[in-house]
């Protein structure tokens, strides 16, 4: 049970990154990392909340729990609160983790300041590459030399499937003709990508003007 929060915390992140396979043992160290973050957390909100509405009162002033005749609070309803609120917080931990992994925050200011590390956090170059913020457009060169021009808006997370939808696209013949103007072009891996050049977003011409500047 002390493992639920953690695994919860650990899906949850999960869902906003992308990570190498890890074997079982891997997995529950992180469940248990993850489990004592969420226990620290609890605490703590569980500290501001008691302080906040003392447990000592009436109903009218603790709107969280049931009060006994007596004065007393209904355990019942205790045990059940914490349970949600540690839910919650487990939910709110991976999330807020997932994010901040996501965007490589932990291993840049550990490349960047400290220059302790080279690594970037994302599985492969693939991702690092795409994941970057700044706005820039794509050539892809295809194995029958025709280039597809374009935007990148969706990529997949499987550096092993490397598959890019491009939007305002323009493709090429291999003799530098353009072949078609399209409004999005999906390029899978049955495509077979042989290369792709990436220039900032001031940069972009279509046509064969913007060819030329290859």
């Amino acid at each position: 049970m002390f493992l639920l929060p953690g695994f919860v915390s650990l899906r949850a992140s999960e869902s906003l990154m992308v990570r190498r396979p890890r074997s079982d043992l891997q997995t529950a160290i992180d469940a248990l990392v993850f489990s004592f973050a969420d226990a620290v957390v609890f605490l703590v909100l569980a500290r501001i909340l008691a302080w906040a509405f003392p447990v000592a009162g009436s109903l009218k002033t603790n709107p969280f729990f049931e009060m006994g005749k007596d004065g007393s609070v209904n355990l019942s309803t205790l045990a059940s609160f914490s349970g949600c609120l540690l839910m919650v917080v487990a939910l709110l931990v991976g999330l807020a983790h997932g994010a901040i992994a996501y965007r490589g925050s932990y291993h840049w200011l550990m490349r960047e300041k400290l220059e302790v590390t080279r690594q970037t956090g994302q599985v492969g170059v693939w991702l690092d590459v795409f994941s970057e913020p700044h706005a820039v457009w794509v050539r892809i060169g295809l194995p029958d030399g025709s280039i597809v021009q374009g935007w990148p808006k969706y990529y997949s997370d499987d550096p092993e499937v490397p598959e890019v939808y491009l939007e305002n696209v323009t493709i090429y013949s291999p003799a530098g003709e353009v072949k078609e103007e399209m409004k999005g072009f999906l390029i899978t891996r049955n495509f077979k990508i042989q290369w792709i050049a990436f220039y900032g977003g001031d940069e972009y011409e279509s046509g064969e003007a913007g060819h030329a500047t290859t």
